[in-house]
This record gives C-alpha cells, structure tokens and sequence, in this order.
C-alpha cells in the first residue's frame, strides 16, 4: 500500500523514507517522492493513518509549484504517473496524485547561525570583505555557544539594567546608550528604541489586562453558579455570603479594568 512505509517492488528504488514521504531514485538526476497517508507528532509516527493524506498533501504542493513556476524556480518536472519513467507504470494506481518526479538537489550545508540582531553588521563586513570571522559574535566567544533563549540566556548587556521587563519575553531588560542613540535589550537579544519599546510595553499590558479581565469574568459565572445551586449542603450560608461579595467585587473590578484600558 501507499501509505505503508516504501512500495513493494521498489525496494531497489527506494533511497529513503521520512516521517511522511518516501524517495526513490528515478534515474537520470532525477528522483520520486511519494506522500504516504502516514501522521507523526513530535517525530514519532502514528500507527493511525488519515486515508488520502498523501494526495491532498502533494496536489496542494502542486497547484502552488505551478502558480508560482513563472516566480521562483522548483525542483518539480513532473505530477502526472503517466510521464514518469516507464519502470514505475506498474506501480500507477499507488503513485497516481500522491507522488511527483523532481529534480536532485544538492545539499548545501549551513556554515553557522547568527542571531537577527547581528546578521545586518556581518552583511555589512561581508560586503566590504573585511569579515574574517563572522562566527565569533559581537561580545566575543562562539556563536553556537552564544546563542541566547529564555531558557539560557546569553552574557549580560552592556548597560544599565532598569526595573521593567522585556515585553517579548519578561526578563530583565538594559539601557544602551551609543553615543546621542537610546535603546534597550535584554538577554535573549531583544531590542527595541525608545518608541518601539513604550509601544511594546503597553501592548503587554493591554494582553495583561484582557488576561484578568476574561479572569474576573470566569470568576463571576462560576461564584453565580454556584450561589443559584437549588439545594444546599448544611452550613453553607456563610459561604454563599461571601461568593455573592466576591460576585460584586469582581464585577466593580471589571468596570473598572475596562476603563484602565479605554485610557492607556
């Protein structure tokens, strides 16, 4: 079957098999992807398979490799069965919409990583061919050792850490001054001017506020349901005393949430 992992017959075709698709050498340069029906989720493959997911993969990709033909260049020659090579026309109905003859490409490996906030000064020194090391990073050290996260973040900016937050990822943020030029950055390598950095800040807030404020609204629904409750366990009147407080307190809290945002 198509969906199983390789066609049966091919196996002296067959080159490789992926999470989802299957290449097999067709001679000539050239080489045939087939999308199975197989599903994966974090790169284990299901034993369920969705029926015709192959075809629906592969004509979506089509349809676009041909719009786009005129565009951008692609590794496509071929999606009919009927122009491949002869020795896969015993093989038609499997391969028929869920596979297309293409190309070989040559495999170009990545020499190293920047991170975004350098990729403008090395394309700079790249074009004045004076880059004689792009892979050491602006602070010294390697880059694959320097490349920050939330999780691990990188050396310390230069400057001077001020009591706010990064807005994209809540961790401590500096000032950097360069000579009359203003700006802030954290760890992971945010940064932002002045401008951009008020504006940032005040969209974390406005997500902050909406957050309570679908909050104090679950608060309410759920303190109401349970103070209209038809029967009673015995002494709980204090506590439906205290939900109706928590219902009107949260709903003066709302009011007054919603106008906190109309002002900011």
């Amino acid at each position: 079957s198509s969906a199983a992992v390789g066609i049966a017959g091919l196996e002296d075709r067959h080159l490789h098999s992926g999470k989802v698709r299957d290449l097999y050498d067709a001679g000539d340069g050239l080489l045939l992807m087939v999308a199975s029906d197989r599903i994966s989720a974090f790169d284990y493959i299901l034993p369920t398979l969705i029926p015709d997911k192959g075809a629906v993969l592969t004509q979506m990709s089509s349809w676009w490799f041909e719009q786009l033909a005129d565009v951008v260049p692609n590794h496509v020659v071929a999606s009919r069965v009927g122009d491949y090579p002869e020795m896969f026309a015993p093989y038609a109905d499997q391969l028929r919409g869920r596979s297309v003859l293409c190309r070989r490409l040559d495999m170009v490996d990545v020499d190293f990583c920047l991170p975004v906030r350098q990729i403008a000064d090395v394309l700079v020194q790249l074009v004045n061919g004076n880059a004689t090391n792009v892979t050491e990073s602006l602070n010294g050290g390697d880059n694959m050792e320097d490349q920050a996260s939330a999780e691990r973040p990188t050396n310390e900016p230069p400057g001077v850490q001020i009591p706010v937050a990064c807005p994209e990822c809540d961790g401590p943020i500096y000032q950097v001054t360069q000579g009359q030029l203003a700006k802030f950055q954290c760890f992971v390598g945010h940064q932002f001017s002045p401008d951009s950095f008020s504006e940032q800040h005040t969209e974390a807030l406005e997500r902050a506020l909406w957050t309570a404020i679908r909050k104090l609204k679950e608060r309410v629904i759920l303190h109401k349901g349970l103070v209209e409750r038809g029967k009673r366990n015995k002494g709980e009147d204090e506590l439906k005393r205290r939900l109706e407080e928590s219902i009107s307190t949260a709903e003066s809290d709302l009011k007054l949430l919603r106008e906190i945002l109309e002002r900011i």
